[in-house]
């Protein structure tokens, strides 16, 4: 008859839990709309709708920058954090699932004991024994205002966030190792530039020398190159100084101090700018970036803390059975008649708690409402942010193209200058101004191509592009 009531107490417990109290979670929709409120851009440019490969770094055609990235995702101590962290919030869950099965305890205890017969009648000293016992105890909650699974369901939405979160950082990991890259090659571009113009502000300077000597030039003449070198001289240190500071930053990046690992020499000709470019439709975006993800786990783990929090006020019904066996020697205890069994059923119903429950249920719900709240508000962040660096790749692509007529223009007219000082065409001054002008365009195009190129990264950042494959990292 036990038998036959332990195998039936399960599905007894299986058939009362159907019901879980408290709201049952709804994912938000998505938005109705196609577009992110800007002019339709460029086909040739955008390719609105389409989702960007899972490793959307390979899009700029660099195998260095491949390799600094896996590097970065595999060995970043700040994603080693977030992975522990996560590790912990899945163990919570296997935590919380124990609640569905029965718990099993042993028991075993040895004392010495002494009995008062008198007050039973009998007239003689009281006895001394010992008494030795084993025993185990099991017991199971039926669950049946689903208090367990809301909270299964809880911890599930909280480790739910907890990936996302992770996927959010590898992101962002992956987008600063491309900014990195980006930065080294416009100022390794900027510092090849500036020292090609020392070089040539030099070679004013000699020519201006040299006309002073040869009595057609002035000594003003002389005394401006000299500063314009000086200056051109100037500017070096702090782009060398940067490019150091740029090289640390990626250095960090991939966990290494800056005596362990020296990032590599990117040039900007590396790098190809993804033509088009893959941008989702809003309508997408919100099942792709881990943050809009994250805020639906953390609105989902409200919504289940609301049900706990709602259970609270229904009774708790438990199962529970227990086996004994004693004997007065220990070598007695499995041959010994000494023993008992037990089978019970505990009901603990909450009669007052002083407002507590339901203080504890509207604190839930105000926590549900700030969720929402905390959810709305990443979609428009997510669809704005897009939206602004979308515009931005446009006009970023003008500027592109604009700086390299300028620089283009700029170099041409410098050696034109400098072919026409040298044959007594134009005063020093001339030369001198096509000189700072050229190198101006210079740094200006090494400068606009970096920042396209950083924007683009980014675009693929704000659209969630690749976390898929970031999760998989290990």
């Amino acid at each position: 008859m036990n038998r036959a009531l332990l195998t039936t107490v399960p599905l007894l417990a299986l058939a009362l839990s159907a019901c879980a109290v408290g709201p049952d979670f709804t994912p938000p929709k998505a938005p109705a709309v196609n577009s992110y409120g800007t002019k339709r851009p460029d086909a040739a440019q955008i390719a609105l709708g389409k989702t960007a490969p899972a490793a959307w770094w390979t899009s700029f055609h660099s195998d260095k920058l491949d390799k600094v990235v896996a590097q970065a995702l595999a060995a970043n101590h700040d994603l080693a954090a977030s992975r522990a962290n996560l590790a912990a919030m899945r163990a919570q869950v296997d935590a919380a699932e124990s609640g569905l099965y029965p718990h099993l305890a042993a028991t075993a205890g040895a004392a010495r004991n002494k009995e008062d017969l008198a007050q039973f009648g009998f007239k003689m000293p009281p006895p001394v024994f010992d008494l030795y016992s084993v025993g185990g105890e099991a017991s199971y909650s039926l669950d049946l205002f689903g208090k367990t699974r809301r909270t299964i369901e809880a911890a599930d939405a909280q480790a739910d966030a907890g990936r996302y979160e992770l996927s959010a950082a590898s992101l962002a990991v992956a987008g600063n190792v491309a900014a990195q890259a980006f930065s080294i090659a416009m100022l390794r571009a900027q510092t090849a530039a500036a020292a090609d113009m020392v070089k040539a502000a030099d070679q004013s300077v000699a020519l201006a020398r040299l006309s002073e000597q040869q009595g057609y030039g002035s000594r003003l003449d002389l005394m401006t190159a000299e500063a314009q070198a000086a200056a051109s001289r100037a500017r070096l240190p702090a782009l060398r100084q940067q490019l150091t500071m740029a090289r640390h930053a990626l250095a960090v990046l991939v966990g290494k101090g800056p005596g362990e690992w020296q990032a590599p020499d990117f040039d900007l000709a590396d790098f190809a700018l993804p033509s088009p470019l893959p941008v989702s439709l809003p309508s997408a975006l919100v099942h792709q970036r881990p943050d809009i993800l994250a805020a639906e786990a953390m609105l989902h783990e409200a919504s289940a803390k609301v049900g706990v929090a709602t259970a609270q006020a229904y009774p708790d019904i438990t199962l529970s059975a227990s086996v004994l066996q004693g004997a007065f020697e220990p070598h007695q205890l499995f041959s010994s008649a000494y023993g008992g069994a037990g089978l019970g059923v505990g009901i603990l119903a909450p009669l007052f708690e002083g407002g507590a429950i339901e203080a504890n249920r509207k604190s839930a719900v105000a926590g549900y409402n700030a969720a929402v709240a905390l959810y709305e508000q990443t979609v428009v962040q997510g669809l704005n942010q897009t939206a602004d660096l979308l515009e931005a790749v446009q006009n970023g692509r003008q500027g592109l193209a604009a700086a390299q007529t300028a620089n283009n223009a700029a170099t041409q007219a410098y050696a034109m200058a400098r072919a026409s000082y040298q044959a007594g065409e134009i005063p020093l001054t001339t030369l001198l101004q096509a000189q700072s002008h050229a190198a101006q365009a210079s740094q200006s195009y090494a400068e606009a191509k970096a920042q396209l190129l950083t924007t683009a990264a980014r675009l693929f950042v704000a659209t969630g592009a690749g976390w898929e494959q970031a999760l998989r990292q290990p």
